[in-house]
């Protein structure tokens, strides 16, 4: 697994002729981690063993379970951030100035994730696919509205041109400027069904919170061909604060691991505990497969928050003149 203070270092010996030596290492230094981190791959492999593979497994996760098996449990990320149940005094002190050095090598690492849309054939029709695969009316919706069907063609017919620009990198300057353009208008409007009033509705069956993230990803693609890399990673990181199940299980999930893992990993450390405990437990099969599926629940609750929260601490690095903020601090569940 690799942390963020390795993926830094990568960075800086990446751009020698830019970053002194000294400059790489105040970057280091500045950079506020959790004490909780493992960075030792076979470590994590060891617990992933334990972890039942039906519950884990990415490729087992159909397009329902994200609307009927993750309940939304706060009403916004703000007020996660916020909550004085998930932040200790110590967390919530404000630090000083934001280095410089360490914004830009964080804004090099998210949109270089984004440029791999741009220059990999093979991750943009992944990443295009996934959301046009999921943008079909969903067969038990009751929604009739044109307005809303109007929605998703748009939204379609948006990540379609972004995926043609890209494609075809001959096109007239002009011409691409008034399509961005036009694709940002359309997606900033689906972005906004994930507002506080409509964020746990649904548009044609499908969760605005998942459309959002959709909208979300393609934004950051979009400024990253108009070269605005600081907008471009802050809208990879509102990809999960809009939904953070649905983006670290299906959308993006290798990125997650990279960037939010290491902050949650004591989290997958308690579950696969536990998940053992249950499993080594005199229970009859009936009481086991309960609690599994209650500490499932709560796992994925719990973790669904810690990215919310460092989704918005990374965000907060993105903003111009800001201090340094306060670092998140996210528990382990309490025993029911």
């Amino acid at each position: 697994m690799t942390s963020l203070r390795e993926l830094l270092t990568q960075e800086g010996f990446k751009q020698t002729n830019k970053l002194s030596k000294q400059t790489k290492e105040v970057t280091l230094i500045s950079l506020p981690l959790p004490l909780q981190i493992y960075h030792d791959k076979k470590s994590i492999d060891c617990f992933d063993q334990k972890l039942d593979k039906d519950m884990i497994q990415k490729g087992s996760l159909s397009f329902d379970s994200f609307q009927t098996n993750n309940e939304r449990i706060c009403t916004s990320a703000e007020e996660t951030l916020n909550s004085k149940s998930l932040l200790s005094p110590d967390s919530r002190r404000e630090g000083p100035p934001m280095n410089e050095v360490a914004i830009r090598a964080l804004i090099s690492i998210l949109s270089d994730y984004i440029e791999r849309y741009i220059e990999d054939n093979f991750f943009r029709k992944t990443i295009f696919e996934k959301c046009k695969s999921y943008l079909v009316r969903r067969k038990n919706s009751s929604e009739s509205d044109d307005n809303k069907n109007e929605i998703l063609v748009n939204m379609k017919l948006s990540i379609e041109n972004i995926d043609k620009l890209v494609h075809d990198q001959g096109t007239i300057k002009e011409l691409k400027i008034k399509s961005l353009r036009n694709s940002i208008d359309l997606l900033t409007i689906i972005a906004e069904l994930n507002s506080n009033s409509l964020q746990v509705a649904t548009t044609c069956g499908i969760p605005n919170s998942h459309l959002s993230a959709c909208a979300q990803l393609y934004m950051a693609i979009v400024y990253k061909l108009q070269k605005n890399n600081r907008v471009c990673a802050r809208h990879l990181m509102q990809v999960f604060c809009d939904a953070p199940f649905f983006a670290r299980t299906y959308l993006v999930p290798e990125f997650w691991e990279l960037l939010f893992l290491p902050h949650l990993l004591h989290l997958k450390i308690w579950y696969a505990e536990e998940i053992e405990t249950i499993s080594d437990s005199n229970e009859s099969d009936g009481v086991k497969e309960k609690k599994m599926k209650y500490l499932r629940r709560v796992y994925n609750n719990k973790v669904d928050i810690g990215t919310i929260m460092f989704a918005l601490y990374y965000k907060q690095w993105l903003k111009v003149g800001t201090i340094e903020p306060p670092l998140p601090v996210v528990p382990l569940p309490s025993r029911p």
